[in-house]
């Protein structure tokens, strides 16, 4: 049985692939915790070279966002300071070069997201 899951993969007119989450109640990123879980995820479990995050400010209206470049370097070198400055956006979906790194993205995030429903924690 399949789960309905909130996380989408969206094919890109620019040969990317993106997974995308609807509104608040999905946000992956409202704290520095929840930043840094973003990021381990990317560079740590899909292996990406650089994060590509379509971000906004809460100030923002919906429609505006822009694309935050993260490297793996800059990751390396300082993952508190990029954790904290990424908690300052609403991160609404993860760029990715290939469909297979945006697929085991979505896995990650799906099933994170049953072991949260059902009362536990993911690691």
């Amino acid at each position: 049985m399949e789960v309905n899951s909130p996380f989408k993969i969206r094919d890109l007119p620019d040969n990317g692939w993106s997974v995308s989450w609807p509104g608040y109640e999905y946000n992956l990123v409202n704290n520095s915790r929840k930043a840094q879980n973003l990021l381990e995820i990317l560079f740590e479990k899909i292996k990406v070279d650089e994060a590509q995050l379509a971000v906004r400010r809460e100030t923002w209206s919906e429609d505006k966002s822009d694309i935050l470049h993260v490297g793996l370097a800059a990751w390396c070198q300082d993952k508190g300071g990029l954790s904290r400055y990424l908690s300052d956006f609403v991160v609404t979906a993860v760029k990715f070069g290939s469909r297979d790194q945006a697929e085991r993205f979505k896995e990650q995030l799906d099933q994170r997201l049953m072991w949260r429903r059902m009362g536990g924690t993911w690691k």
